[in-house]
This record gives structure tokens, C-alpha cells and sequence, in this order.
């Protein structure tokens, strides 16, 4: 992650982590609503480049769903 946000933008968040990297058992376990660290993450990216969404998030935070998040994020 670090090497793409110093190549590309610092507004990256990864969406799953990986295990058994470099075998054939490699494999990739996205993210969901259930990790509160993710969500914080994508709540802290998101925020920072939409006013609306931020303002919602202070208004109310149970307002700014996990769907609504992934939905922010483009199609999935």
C-alpha cells in the first residue's frame, strides 16, 4: 500500500488483506461493514473529498451506512 500511494495519491485503502502470499494457497479476504477499522478508514478517505458526505457523517453517523460507503466508492 505504501508503495502505491508514493506512486499514485495518498487516497488509497485496501480492500482486503491476503495470506499465504508467494504458494499456490495464496488468496484475498475482502473487507466488510464488520471491521470497524475499515470502515473508519473508508469514512477517513472518503470525507476528506466529500463535503456532503461529511456533514452527514457529523450530523448523524449511523446515517452514513457501510452500503452507502462501498456506494461512494464506484461500483463494485
Amino acid at each position: 500500500m505504501r508503495s502505491l500511494r508514493e506512486k499514485l495519491t495518498p487516497s488509497v485503502v485496501a480492500m482486503g488483506s491476503a495470506g499465504q502470499l508467494g504458494t499456490r494457497g495464496a488468496f484475498q479476504t475482502p473487507y466488510t461493514g464488520a471491521d470497524a477499522d475499515f470502515t473508519t478508514r473508508l469514512v477517513d478517505l472518503l470525507t476528506d473529498r466529500d463535503d456532503a458526505l461529511l456533514a452527514a457523517y457529523v450530523d448523524d453517523e449511523a446515517a452514513v451506512s457501510y452500503h452507502r460507503l462501498r456506494a461512494e466508492l464506484g461500483p463494485v
